[in-house]
Order: structure tokens, then C-alpha cells, then sequence
């Protein structure tokens, strides 16, 4: 998580390109992990989600269009029906304004 702090650190002084790499860094470390834990799990989808917002802060909303459909299939890990709505109602709402910033 301290790699997904700094990432939103660097990206609000617009430090772009040292905030993506603290999140590629949060996220290979996240990747190794095994365990199918549901804390890794959000742990991943939350430096998905930050990705995001920094392609975002960067005027790349195609970039970030592609993260947040990374998060999205990765909602198929979730066997809860609420958690399942609720987790991806989120995903659609930040991808919904990612889109909007493309075809403005």
C-alpha cells in the first residue's frame, strides 16, 4: 500500500510516470501472492482503480478505460451476489466517466 500512496503522492505534483511505476511495482508484488485472499484481492483492485485516476490526472482516459476494465473482469473472483453488484457498480460508474472524457 505504501507504493499506492506514493503513486497518488507523485500523481497529484504531476509526476506521472514515477506514480505509474510505484503502482506496476504494487501490483507485480500483488500478483505473486497465491493465497486467493479477498484482502489481496481488493488490495489488487485498488492500485487497478489508482491506475486509473492517474491516467486520469494525465489526460489518458483510454488508458485508464483499460485498467478499470482489468478491475472489472477480475469482479468474477466475487462469489457474493451483493458484493458482486456493489463491487462493479463502482467499476461502471468510474469507467462511465472515463468514457465521458473521451467522447466529449
Amino acid at each position: 500500500m505504501a507504493d499506492v500512496y506514493l503513486a497518488e503522492t507523485y500523481s497529484v505534483n504531476k509526476l506521472y510516470n514515477k506514480a505509474i511505476l510505484h503502482l506496476n511495482n504494487a501490483y507485480n508484488t500483488l500478483l505473486k501472492d497465491k493465497s486467493e485472499s479477498k484482502k489481496i484481492f481488493y488490495a489488487k483492485a485498488n492500485v487497478l482503480s489508482t491506475f486509473a485516476n492517474v491516467y486520469m490526472d494525465k489526460n489518458e482516459p483510454e488508458n485508464a478505460v483499460r485498467k478499470l476494465r482489468e478491475e472489472i473482469r477480475s469482479g468474477s473472483e466475487i462469489k457474493n451476489k451483493n458484493k458482486f453488484a456493489s463491487f462493479q457498480y463502482h467499476n461502471y460508474a468510474n469507467i462511465s466517466n472515463a468514457y465521458t472524457q473521451i467522447f466529449q
